[in-house]
């Protein structure tokens, strides 16, 4: 699944230019932006990101007053595509990404959200207005870090094949029982590197704004800082087939584990 943008004010347009490369990095479907924003230099600047651009009938901030000095009525306008629920960690916001996939497949559009995410916001945004990156948008960079097509499938796993290369993304979004996985080893190479990454509950925006105190700005190297630790450390493990035959897992509740398994350069997957 891929995210469609919805830009709602000038700031925003603003905002996509200084985020150009971490937007780029989840290969949004397209950006809805409000037509009332839309301007030839607008238009050049969002078809850089080589996606399609979509309009909508936004609300005008302050409706206009006529010549008497009395409101003038505003015209009824479209709104915007209904948003994705709010969120607080990657694992549920995994789980709500890919149930909408499902609502989309039936509605006759498989591959992107039906959804507008707004770029900023507080709550079902990919960036808080801190610049901070929400678990929408920790999850759609797993989702767009998968290489190859989708072998496999289940309401809690994700597997793909790229090549000699296959990544097997697990989330739990139960707030209470753990997530139990058996892999079976018989069709990988007698050795291999398995790549491992976990990224927990609590490791996600709105938990990190709550231990500094809900700051008014942070500083951009605390920014990045945070950016990069959102997928986790990873840990590597080489794996013989002739010793074990199967890797047995624990998802923790509202966890996120991302698997890469790579055989050695003169060995091949079956």
């Amino acid at each position: 699944p891929r995210p469609r943008i919805l830009l709602n004010t000038q700031e925003d347009l603003l905002g996509l230019g200084y985020l150009k490369d971490r937007v780029s990095a989840i290969k949004p479907d397209s950006i809805l932006v409000g037509s009332r924003l839309v301007s030839p230099v607008a238009v050049g600047a969002l078809h850089t990101f080589g996606v399609p651009l979509e309009t909508y009938e936004a609300p005008t901030p302050h409706p206009s007053k006529s010549a008497s000095g009395n409101q003038a009525p505003t015209q009824p306008s479209a709104q915007p595509p209904a948003q994705i629920p709010m969120v607080r960690n990657t694992a549920m916001a995994l789980a709500q990404i890919l149930s909408e996939e499902v609502h989309a497949e039936q509605r006759g559009r498989s591959g992107s959200s039906a959804t507008a995410i707004p770029l900023f916001g507080n709550q079902n945004a990919l960036f808080l207005p801190s610049g901070l990156a929400t678990p929408l948008y920790t999850a759609y960079q797993l989702l767009s870090s998968l290489s190859g097509p989708v072998v496999d499938s289940t309401p809690q796993s994700i597997q793909t094949r790229f090549g000699n290369q296959v990544t097997i993304l697990l989330f739990n979004p139960d707030p209470r029982a753990i997530l139990n996985v058996r892999l079976e080893t018989k069709n990988l190479p007698e050795q291999f590197i398995l790549m491992k990454k976990q990224i927990p509950e609590e490791n996600n925006c709105y938990e990190i704004l709550e231990a500094l105190g809900h700051p008014d700005a942070l500083p951009r190297e605390v920014v990045r800082e945070v950016y990069q630790s959102h997928l986790g450390v990873p840990h590597f493990q080489m794996v013989d087939n002739a010793v074990s035959t199967v890797i047995d897992l624990m998802v923790y509740p509202q966890h996120v584990t991302l698997l890469v398994i790579s055989p050695l350069t003169n060995q091949s997957l079956q």
